[in-house]
């Protein structure tokens, strides 16, 4: 499956997992690393390619989350051999025209893809329709006024083999600049571009382009690029305002630097640690990396071999560095905060600085002392030395004041305490592991073929999730004005369209992330909630890109799991006000995509079950006119989703549908199975033939042999996939829920990367959308602890029956007592403080398809009817 790792056989008595245990090795290894509340994250995504590995050179990379945005920082350390027999030589090939040229302006994607297959004149730049593109002062300027992205293309012909670098020098940068190539053989493909390179940092950016493309084609199966090809070049501009480019060139260039991997290059993950081992003509060179503390990253080499030529770091400035002697670092302030470099020896020569990536690996135009132009830093040591050398990295805001920056960067050099560190972050992660996390017992696929899955490789998938669950929580930030937690989409993707002052937390997956989170920590999910609902406005909308509801059924499960009174009255009235705006607004408003006359079946299903739980919450707070109001929203509502998604009772199923201005239907859209399926969740249904249409429609839509059930992206994402499920169960047609549960368990194991969604490249499932992305995280624990029985999704305790599943869950934490949960023949047996003593609560007999909930006399202390 392209990782591997060690793991005990999986049955009822295994003890739960380490840290150490958890380790992943080869091709589709994880290699983000962070800590809860921290703002730093190793390794963020730098392309789309989710897969990170281990780098020749033993790049270390980060974000640090300031100001609603993740400024991403490529390359803060690179490590090399300095082979001084080799002189440093640059070779020119083809390179990209900005002082004339014509702009080409397309008016729609399919007018573009026309475009962009059959313009390849010299000089010629073809616009997608996302974006404004001038060509002005010998620069080339992409503008996305109203997209999260746009680009401009062109073709070149260039020979590889020759020239396989590529340079791109980018003026001024307000977002983030992304490379995507494309050939005639990849233009049939899915995706029918690779993207190679990412950065939003201003100023030239060096890689090897074929050695880039050729990773990728080689696995979709296509042949490598070699000798001279016609490409297309394709400049984007995403998540900001503009890039700016001053030139783009293909050169090739000899380097008296060698990576320290130049002849293999391995890793390995855990939820504490981030190991790289590069092997050259000079040894291995290991790197630990780990979180020193929150705001602070610590790097330890390991060199086995006796090295003959001195080995250079180097890394990338971004910002005004000031060479601090004093603590053997470099210090790099930018707007809003610094970030400092140090090390545990000194350098016999000293630190260096270059005006450009090329000339630091050329070796050219270096000074001793830093200056306004410098880009990149180096600095050199005995190849002896590098051995047991500490890197420390620390951040702090600039109301937290430089020197803390310095302080923090200094920690793992000066204190000699590295391992000791490294011990206590893997007792951290296993004690959290360990005791905090609910602990399915079945992990088998079930009813289905595995596709070579294991119950190891799901078990370790589940508890990789519950770490990615605690590794998104962010700070609060004072900078913005949000004195809450976030819970992020997904740190490593540095995802940032929320509402402002959280712009990293969506209103679809990080309400499901404190979800789940409140069974582990429930005041910081009740933190994370207040602070979404503190941006709602006047008028019932919260800003940032508007995603279906599940605001009220992520206060109901928070308050179940509490009975907090206060947070759920504090929250009310937000609540009431966005519901309301949502049941006029049912649809998907981003950017330049509003459309007032759109009805969106996934937002008008979801305001539906909110309203239900809306109802439930104004009974609990004793709001008697309140709960009225939310039967007769629903009832009026429930009325338009009849009347807007179907033409006849016994017709298709639309899932989505355009309005005339006197509200009568214009236009209806068809074919999303997992969006219509979530209907049979509703439980408005009385005797509407509707109902049965929705079930014939998702009943013919999966394959059930098929990879994905062959439903490819967006249907398959987990905010429509969870509520079929349900709905399924819901409707006893428990066989299809019962695939779909174990389908959907073993994918993201075989994926082993948690994606917004997920596409079928080959018959194995591949990350797409957002990635990694809280929506992969929360499918895999959702379906494995339904397979075991337990359904979280209305919070107060429901256990259901699947056929051919055994198992359960232990160690679900509820209002500070433990509920163990054991599926034994036709029965469910209940353990644990949260249930009192009777025979008639400890066993529930539950028929092959049903669901029952534990009844309110058989929890502990139990204050209230729920």
């Amino acid at each position: 499956m392209g990782y591997s790792n060690e793991t005990d056989e999986v049955d009822g008595g295994i003890e739960p997992p380490t840290s150490e245990s958890l380790e992943e090795t080869g091709q589709r290894q994880r290699r983000w690393l962070s800590l809860p509340r921290s703002r730093l994250v190793l390794n963020p995504a730098d392309t789309f390619d989710p897969h990170h590995k281990p780098d020749s050179g033993l790049s270390l990379n980060a974000a640090y989350y300031y100001g609603d945005e993740f400024h991403h920082h490529r390359d803060f350390v690179t490590t090399r051999w300095h082979a001084e027999e080799r002189d440093g030589e640059l070779n020119v090939g083809t390179a990209l025209s900005f002082d004339t040229g014509e702009l080409i302006e397309t008016e729609s994607s399919e007018e573009y893809n026309t475009i962009a297959t059959e313009e390849r004149d010299d000089g010629t730049y073809t616009v997608n329709p996302l974006a404004n593109a001038t060509l002005e002062n010998e620069q080339l300027e992409v503008a996305i006024p109203d997209a999260n992205f746009g680009w401009v293309s062109t073709w070149v012909t260039v020979d590889l083999d020759e020239t396989p670098h590529f340079l791109v020098d980018i003026a001024e940068s307000a977002g983030t600049f992304e490379l995507k190539v494309a050939a005639d053989d990849t233009l049939d493909t899915h995706p029918p571009d690779i993207s190679v390179f990412r950065s939003g940092e201003a100023g030239t950016h060096v890689f090897n382009l074929q050695e880039a493309v050729n990773e990728q084609l080689v696995a979709r199966g296509l042949e490598p690029w070699e000798g001279t090809k016609e490409i297309q070049l394709r400049l984007f501009a995403t998540f900001g305002e503009s890039i700016t480019f001053n030139s783009v060139q293909f050169l090739n260039y000899r380097s008296p630097l060698i990576d320290v991997g130049a002849t293999g290059v391995d890793g390995s993950w855990t939820p504490h640690r981030v190991r790289s081992e590069a092997t050259g003509d000079e040894g291995t060179v290991r790197s630990d990396d780990l979180f020193y503390d929150r705001d602070t990253l610590a790097r330890q080499y390991t060199v086995s071999g006796e090295p003959t030529e001195n080995a250079v770091l180097s890394g990338r400035i971004a910002g005004d560095a000031t060479l601090r002697a004093d603590r053997n670092a470099l210090l790099i302030e930018r707007d809003g905060y610094s970030y400092a470099v140090a090390f545990s020896r000194e350098s016999a020569d000293g630190f260096r600085f270059y005006p450009s990536q090329l000339a630091l690996l050329t070796l050219s135009d270096g000074y001793e002392t830093p200056s306004n132009e410098a880009r990149y830093w180096s600095i050199e040591f005995d190849g002896d030395d590098l051995d047991d050398l500490t890197v420390g990295v620390g951040f702090a805001t600039a109301n937290e004041g430089k020197q803390r920056a310095l302080e923090r960067a200094a920690g793992p050099t000066e204190t000699a305490n590295w391992k000791t560190v490294l011990d206590r972050r893997r007792a951290e992660w296993t004690d959290y592991l360990q005791k905090e996390v609910p602990h399915p017992i079945h992990f088998d696929p079930e009813g289905i073929d595995d596709r070579g899955v294991s119950a190891a490789d799901v078990r370790r998938n589940y508890y990789v999730a519950w770490v990615f669950l605690r590794s998104n929580i962010l700070p609060e930030t004072p900078e913005t004005d949000y004195p809450y937690p976030e819970f992020s989409v997904g740190k490593p993707s540095m995802w940032t369209h929320g509402p402002p002052g959280a712009r990293t937390s969506a209103t679809w997956e990080s309400l499901l992330e404190m979800q789940l989170y409140a069974f582990v920590d429930p005041e910081t999910s009740w933190e994370a909630f207040s602070g979404i609902m503190s941006r709602v406005t006047d008028s019932g909308q919260i800003e940032g890109e508007s995603l279906p509801s599940h605001k009220a059924q992520t206060a109901w499960i928070l308050y179940q799991l509490t009975e907090d009174d206060a947070s759920l009255e504090a929250i009310y009235d937000p609540l009431k006000r966005y519901l309301l705006w949502r049941r006029d607004n049912p649809r998907w408003i981003h950017l330049d995509h509003d459309y007032p006359n759109q009805r969106d079946a996934d937002f008008v299903i979801k305001a539906l079950l909110d309203m239900s739980y809306a109802e439930q919450i104004a009974s609990v707070l004793d709001r008697p006119s309140e709960v009225e109001l939310w039967k007769n929203e629903r009832t009026a509502l429930f009325e338009d989703y009849l009347n807007w998604f179907w033409e006849e009772p016994t017709g298709e199923p639309a899932s989505n549908v355009f309005l005339n201005d006197d509200g009568t239907v214009d236009e209806r859209e068809f074919s999303r199975p997992s969006v219509i399926g979530m209907g049979m969740h509703l439980d408005c249904w009385e005797d509407e033939p509707q109902l049965e249409t929705i079930e014939a429609a998702v009943s013919e839509s999966y394959d059930v042999d098929r990879t994905l059930l062959g439903i490819q992206p967006p249907w398959n994402k987990y905010g429509n996939y969870g509520y079929t499920v349900r709905g399924l169960i819901d409707r006893e047609l428990t066989d299809l829920a019962h695939t779909m549960i174990n389908v959907g368990a073993r994918d993201v194991a075989r994926a082993n990367v948690f994606a917004e969604q997920y596409i079928i490249g080959n018959d194995h499932p591949e990350p797409d959308g957002v990635t990694p992305s809280a929506f992969g995280t929360v499918k895999l624990i959702d379906m494995v602890l339904l397979k075991n029985g337990y359904r979280y999704d209305r919070g107060w305790p429901q256990f259901v029956r699947l056929p051919d599943e055994a198992g359960g869950v232990k160690n679900v934490s509820i209002r500070g007592k433990t509920l163990n949960i054991f599926v034994d023949g036709d029965a469910v047996r209940l353990e644990g403080s949260f249930v009192n003593q009777r025979p008639s609560c400890r066993a529930l007999s539950i028929p092959v398809g049903g669901t029952a909930r534990l009844p309110s006399e058989c929890a502990t202390g139990n204050r209230k009817r729920k």
